[in-house]
């Protein structure tokens, strides 16, 4: 069994079912797994059902399948009884032969037109009204004569057509008719033989009935049945059930099996590649359900994201509504105080003249450092201090006004009207020349408050501190490293450091480290979030920062074109060293994606030029724009090309130097198993090697075949297992061919990787 593409959990169900079932075919065995949504009970009870006859859960009553009765595509064989008179010779022998063979056709014909004639009026005929219950007499009766046989189908003929177009097996159907003697013959002898039954039982659905009954004749009417007996072997091909083989007469057991293992041999491909097609629409609704699922990740991330910076322009919103609310409040504060002090600049105490007795001269000091001296008469209030103070323009709002020493706290209050004055400025104990100092409360509630939010941020924790961590790189920087590991991202640290690097148009990932502690603005925090959850989609890195580094080259990456990988740069490495770089070199490279090969060796071949040929229109003008970014557009010709079997024809007669490529080659049952941001987002075109990976890899050696000149090189990136597959494959045919398999090379992981063949004629 070809087991790519399965799961290993997948690979024990189809271990499991074999080991229960006894079944020799593990395709067979994965097959009904497939057919059964991998449920291994279900499909036990449905296969042991269909073993001991019983209709499976899938067979319907419904109008049975069309059969195609086309003796073209079948295989006929009729018992010839022994004939004591020998066949004439001669010239009257072969006459008589073409006589007796357009006799016989034109028979045969004449039989099947007037079959189809009245099998128009059958069909206005009524259904059988228990066409279930025929078979099931006919079984019976069958077992008192012939106790020994296959195993009866024990369903209609509509459900053991329907069972054996789902099961993909052969349907072998026989209608008995017990006035004939040799049916009764091979009744007792060839269909009693054990070896016929286990051949029967193991390959085939078996369905009888009697010619007798109803549904016996028109079965029989129905694929032209006129002897007795004979066996009709029907099967799936193209999608259509058709008779493939008709067995008339009696026979041997072993000429019976004969010819029954004919027509399963001619025609078992056919159930294969229904088989095959199955896997395939299996393994592609499989992969579209990955993708569907991967689909409606991103657009439930997408979601998220809009429903979050909703969320932010809502409490941003409020936000503003509030500083607006506090501002208005604030501006409507300040109208009502500076009405308030033109109200009370009135009611402030005309000043006393010098030397007027009783008068006392006070000395205020504001929180601004200015110096404000006035006479009082001594029966003015403390009230009309604080009018006085409250009315001049560098005085806070809100104050209290204390003595020097000892520290006093003087009763001084606005009073409104109705309201008893406050003590007098001699109840209040003040003197002559008295130094007092105005306090601004506002100011001691704003330290007070600047001293707990700091105290309460030491060491970590929310507040001011923490908000402004998180704007830094530093900060940025640990809370997506988080959000990856939590969400299982594959290299999540080289993933955010390069974002950022991006981000802020540093040199590369490793001038991060050097401004951790850097501000980010509001534009950098939105857009590293904005590439960041395309990360989180699983979007390849290089898609999202649209560049990356292959060996000394920067190149641009677009979506969908193949992104090179760190083995391709050990290939180049490999070319180079082998390479004289000072010769002129001519070469090709076949899949070049985003031109990274190519333009690698152009850099270090001086004198080296090249062409470079892609399926994708995409990667054409990749390649085109990342050589002309380097100034290596001058050395290299791009062609859009499907490669099949050949070149393109304007290089029909073009002869290379060397010939690389980086060719599709994972299995294309193996697509599925794939990583996110590979099935999801890369052209799975510079992926797919086909059944065995070897399908662009064997056109790539027809081409170098032709195309490399005498002592020329081809180099191909391969998967792990293709190395010896390769170098069979050319001692088998590399003569023909003219290529010499050189040598295999393995790459940092130690694994098989480049092949290196040479042409040597």
């Amino acid at each position: 069994m070809d087991n790519d593409g399965l799961s290993n959990e997948q690979t024990e169900k189809v271990l499991q079912f074999q080991d229960i079932t006894g079944l020799d075919d593990m395709n067979v065995c994965r097959d009904i797994l497939i057919r059964h949504q991998w449920d291994l009970e279900v499909a036990f009870q449905e296969h042991l059902n269909i073993r001991e006859g019983r209709p499976s859960a899938y067979a319907t009553e419904s109008r049975a399948p069309a059969v195609v009765n086309d003796r073209f595509l079948q295989h006929v064989f009729s018992s010839v009884r022994a004939n004591s008179t020998p066949p004439p010779g001669g010239v009257g022998g072969l006459i008589g032969y073409v006589f007796n063979y357009l006799v016989n056709f034109w028979y045969s014909a004449f039989s099947s037109l007037v079959s189809t004639v009245l099998g128009l009026f059958r069909n206005q005929e009524s259904i059988p009204s228990d066409p279930l219950g025929d078979v099931l007499r006919f079984i019976e009766t069958y077992n008192e004569k012939y106790p020994e046989h296959p195993v009866f189908y024990q369903g209609t003929y509509s459900q053991a057509l329907n069972d054996a177009k789902n099961e993909l097996r052969f349907l072998l159907v026989y209608l008995h008719s017990e006035a004939t003697a040799e049916a009764t013959a091979f009744c007792r002898g060839a269909l009693a033989n054990p070896e016929v039954i286990e051949f029967v039982n193991r390959r085939m659905l078996f369905w009888a009935c009697d010619m007798a009954s109803h549904e016996g004749k028109r079965v029989a009417g129905a694929i032209s049945v006129r002897t007795h007996p004979t066996l009709i072997i029907i099967g799936m091909r193209a999608n259509k059930m058709i008779i493939m083989g008709r067995l008339e007469g009696d026979c041997s057991a072993e000429e019976l099996i004969r010819r029954m293992d004919t027509v399963v041999s001619d025609n078992e491909v056919w159930l294969n590649q229904a088989r095959q097609d199955r896997l395939e629409r299996d393994l592609t609704q499989t992969l579209r359900q990955q993708q569907d699922e991967a689909y409606q990740r991103s657009l439930q991330a997408d979601q998220e994201k809009q429903r979050r910076k909703q969320q932010e322009r809502e409490e941003a919103r409020r936000i503003q509504d509030a500083i607006d609310a506090e501002r208005r409040a604030e501006e409507q504060r300040k109208e009502d105080i500076e009405r308030l002090k033109l109200e009370l600049a009135d009611q402030v105490p005309k000043e006393p003249e010098a030397g007027e007795p009783g008068t006392i001269s006070i000395v205020f000091k504001l929180p601004s450092g200015l110096r404000l001296e006035r006479r009082f008469h001594n029966t003015n209030t403390m009230t009309d201090i604080y009018n006085f103070i409250f009315c001049h323009p560098q005085a806070p709002d809100s104050f209290e006004i204390t003595t020097n020493f000892p520290k006093r706290v003087l009763e001084c209050s606005p009073r409104t009207e109705g309201e008893p004055a406050g003590p007098t400025l001699v109840d209040s104990g003040l003197k002559n020349r008295e130094v007092l100092f105005v306090a601004d409360l506002d100011a001691y509630r704003l330290s007070d408050w600047i001293t707990f939010s700091s105290s309460s941020t030491v060491g970590g924790g929310g507040g001011p501190v923490a908000a402004q961590s998180a704007t830094t790189v530093r900060g940025t920087q640990e809370k997506w490293l988080q959000r990856f590991q939590s969400e299982n991202i594959p290299e999540p640290e080289t993933s955010i450091t390069n974002i950022i690097a991006h981000v802020l148009e540093l040199s590369g990932p490793g001038d991060v480290g050097d401004h951790q502690n850097s501000p980010l603005s509001e534009r950098q925090m939105s857009r590293i979030e904005e590439l960041c959850e395309c990360r989180l989609a699983r979007m390849p890195l290089q898609y999202i920062i649209r560049e990356w580094d292959f060996r000394d080259l920067t190149l641009k990456m677009i979506p969908p074109v193949f992104i090179p990988r760190p083995e391709t740069e050990e290939l180049v490495e490999l070319i180079l060293q082998q390479m004289d770089s000072q010769r002129e070199t001519f070469f090709l490279e076949i899949g070049s994606g985003s031109g990274a090969i190519t333009l690698s060796i152009l850099k270090h071949a001086p004198k080296s030029s090249g062409i470079a040929i892609d399926q994708s229109r995409m990667a054409c003008e990749l390649t085109r724009e990342n050589a002309a970014a380097v100034g290596l557009d001058s050395r290299l010709r791009i062609f859009k090309h499907k490669l099949i079997n050949d070149l393109p024809e304007t290089l029909a007669d073009e002869r290379f130097d060397m010939i690389v490529s980086n060719p599709p080659y994972v299995p294309s049952v193996l697509l599925p198993t794939l990583e996110p941001e590979i099935k999801i987002y890369e052209d799975l075109r510079a992926l797919d090697g086909g059944n065995d990976g070897l399908t662009v890899i064997k056109a790539i050696l027809r081409i170098a075949s032709k195309h490399l000149t005498k002592d020329g090189v081809l180099w191909l990136e391969v998967d792990g297992s293709h190395p010896p597959v390769i170098e069979k494959f050319l001692a088998q045919h590399g003569d023909t061919m003219g290529l010499r398999f050189v040598a295999s090379y393995k790459d940092l992981f130690q694994k098989d990787r480049f092949v290196e063949i040479v042409k040597c004629c």
